[in-house]
């Protein structure tokens, strides 16, 4: 038992007696007429209810309390024991369970509960925020247990490691773990048994300043859903500079099942969302994601006097490969010719599958690229068509040397266009241009539209 624990009782005139067994402990407890017995759970012997049973005869009016590190203690001995303590166990739960006061302590657990309601109920707000979501439920976390130091780490997709999402408290120079191996590390053993874990720090090892670590004792929490663990969080380094115990267990528990309900629903949200707005072939955003930021990102270029650009392009023969080699090829060239694309752009560029072999390029801030007959520079348009006209498609097409080539079309707002339909008119009427000359090259809105290369200003071909 910790000094921490003892030292209070003895000063307050109690003689406190160890025992190296259950059978020391029964003899000790009747030689000095103890008025209570404290043991650990997983001291006593397999026949528990028997021993609890003849303590109990041996003293009828005396006290037994057992400290078990769960909040859930087993049933069946229930019946035998006078309080269960956390472990470790804390001097304010052992002075209440020994009847010597404790109504400030209920004071301070009723606040807690108070808090702790609040921040289940700011949780359960956040389903559609995750990032805010996991951010402040580490927040709460540390609040709660009263804890200098914290982490949340989530398990991966792949089932196999922890990955750590959020982290405070830590020195700048210390990175800490960033992924835990399930069933390694104390933090990988709880998320594999589920179980939460209390560790107690031995005095000479609890400051280690180069590790960032001042406390005596760590705290583990597995976030659990539907019978699953789906994280856990680590807490250390509490502010009193005392251990961890049985109502910090308890309130974490209980935050930790609302913080997983929640984590749950914000990702079937994301996977709701996911659903309406990524195109399943290519994993590129779809026509309805970009129908809605192409609005709204002329909105934007409207009210701040800037410009957007919008390319659209399609594989050039695109139904005669379909034609030829089928289906299943045909996507495999989308889904290539989209990668390529994708990797071409900037990250704030939205790029998106907009049907059948068609992309649409938003790029927002971005002005129409030099060209015509006096353009030299080679433009990201020209970039995108060489990669793509570059690329190595012999494993999709096997057996077949034919190359893979873009057509695109551009259009500027304000430049060419006034509102978001026009824009996309524009820019259609110049992809078709492109086409109509061969393929693999770029036309603009701007081209002269009474040279040859610019006649036509229907809708792509079907063909591609």
């Amino acid at each position: 038992m910790a000094s921490s624990v003892v030292r209070p009782l003895e000063e307050a005139g109690w003689l406190v007696l160890f025992a190296r067994s259950d059978y020391e402990a029964a003899i000790l407890a009747a030689e000095h007429k103890a008025e209570a017995l404290l043991a650990r759970s997983r001291s006593l012997p397999r026949r528990a209810e028997e021993f609890l049973s003849d303590v109990r005869a041996a003293g009828p009016g005396r006290k037994i309390l057992v400290a078990h590190p769960s909040p859930f203690p087993p049933p069946e001995l229930d019946a035998l024991v006078d309080g269960w303590l956390g472990e470790p166990v804390q001097i304010e739960e052992l002075e209440e369970a020994l009847g010597l006061g404790g109504g400030s302590r209920r004071a301070r657990g009723a606040a807690i509960l108070h808090r702790l309601v609040r921040a289940c109920r700011t949780l359960s707000e956040l389903e559609r925020d995750r990032e805010h979501l996991l951010t402040q439920a580490l927040q709460f976390f540390m609040d709660i247990t009263s804890s200098r130091r914290g982490s949340l780490l989530l398990r991966t997709e792949d089932s196999g490691t922890l990955q750590m999402v959020r982290r405070a408290g830590f020195p700048e120079d210390v990175a800490g773990p960033i992924s835990v191996r399930i069933g390694a590390d104390v933090a990988g053993i709880v998320a594999e048994r589920g179980e939460p874990l209390i560790l107690e720090v031995d005095a000479r090892q609890s400051e280690r300043p180069e590790r960032g670590y001042s406390g005596r004792s760590f705290m583990i929490v597995p976030l659990k859903s539907k019978r699953t663990t789906i994280g856990v969080v680590n807490l250390t380094n509490k502010r009193d500079g005392e251990i961890y115990g049985q109502d910090d267990l308890v309130h974490s528990l209980m935050l930790a099942d609302q913080t997983a309900v929640t984590l749950s629903n914000a990702q079937t949200f994301a996977d709701l969302h996911e659903m309406t707005v990524i195109d399943p072939l290519t994993q590129l955003y779809n026509r309805r994601h970009f129908d809605r930021e192409l609005r709204k990102e002329i909105q934007r270029a409207r009210r701040h006097g800037r410009r957007v650009t919008l390319a659209l392009m399609d594989i050039d023969r695109f139904k005669t490969f379909n034609d030829v080699n089928g289906y299943v090829t045909g996507d495999a060239i989308i889904r290539r010719v989209g990668e390529i694309i994708q990797n071409s752009f900037r990250e704030v560029d939205v790029v998106t599958r907009w049907g059948g072999d068609e992309f649409a390029i938003i790029l927002p801030d971005t002005g129409k690229p030099p060209h015509g007959k006096s353009g030299s520079d080679r433009t990201f348009l020209d970039r995108v068509l060489e990669a793509v006209a570059g690329a190595d498609f012999a494993e999709i097409l096997a057996g077949s040397d034919a190359r893979i080539t873009l057509s695109a079309g551009v259009a500027t707002y304000p430049q060419d266009a006034i509102d978001a339909d026009e824009l996309f008119r524009s820019a259609n009427r110049a992809l078709h241009r492109a086409k109509k000359v061969g393929g693999g090259q770029a036309c603009y809105a701007d081209d002269d539209e009474d040279s040859p290369e610019a006649t036509g200003d229907g809708e792509a071909s079907a063909d591609g």
